[in-house]
């Protein structure tokens, strides 16, 4: 979408030096962004946008601002989400130093889109959420085979029904594996990076929901309590 805002939205002059274009801002604003109106509306839209133009940057620092987000953005992906907290790094904090004019100038709210952070968590959901599944099958098969639980992961790797135990992107360490009552539960620390004991997550509604807020822990077994 960066690459695509240079592009439409800005003069390309040969030397980098391009400006930018009022009647593309403000229709990349209203297409993109979901601005919620036409350009031609009134006057003040007109304006608007005109003002934006004659105070922003120009294309080369734009696309120099652009480069450098993306390039953080691939060594944050190289990061599990504990990783990332551990150290205090987003992508949110990227433009954390800007003063309000150069951000105002650089056009932040547009170019720097802070949903990369969760972007860069989609393939250790993944991950997790594959690897909880064959756990959670290696748990059942040997209540199957020995008509108990295993005590812990570390038995059930010693008897040879897993050959290693996941670690919890979102912990640091090994996905959480406990007994309970009515059996076992497994889940992940989830994005808020704490253990809240097995809580579900749930959304507004109070409805299950993985991976949607930051007000429990991500559980995978017992399959009722985990909704997508």
């Amino acid at each position: 979408m960066l690459d695509e805002f240079l592009q439409m939205c800005y003069t390309d002059n040969g030397h980098g030096n391009g400006h930018a274009i009022p009647s593309q801002l403000a229709k990349f604003w209203n297409d993109v962004m979901n601005g919620g109106f036409t350009p031609e509306d009134n006057i003040f839209h007109k304006m608007k946008f005109l003002a934006i133009a004659l105070i922003s940057t120009n294309r080369k620092n734009i696309s120099h601002v652009i480069d450098n987000y993306y390039d953080t953005a691939q060594q944050y992906a190289q990061m599990s989400p504990w990783q990332l907290h551990q150290e205090g790094k987003s992508l949110g904090s990227f433009s954390a130093g800007w003063s309000k004019l150069k951000k105002l100038r650089y056009l932040h709210d547009w170019t720097i889109p802070l949903d990369f952070n969760r972007i860069n968590f989609y393939p250790y959901i993944f991950d997790i959420e594959g690897r909880s599944l064959i756990l959670t099958l290696a748990v059942l098969r040997y209540q199957l085979d020995n008509n108990a639980l295993p005590q812990t992961l570390h038995q059930l790797k010693e008897a040879g029904y897993i050959s290693s135990i996941p670690i919890d992107p979102f912990s640091g360490k090994e996905i959480v594996y406990k007994l309970i009552d009515e059996g076992f539960t497994l889940y992940s620390f989830g994005s808020d990076f704490d253990d809240d004991g097995g809580k579900v997550e749930s959304d507004k509604m109070g409805k299950p929901k993985m991976w949607a807020t930051e007000n429990g822990d991500v559980v995978f077994w017992p399959v009722g309590n985990a909704q997508k």
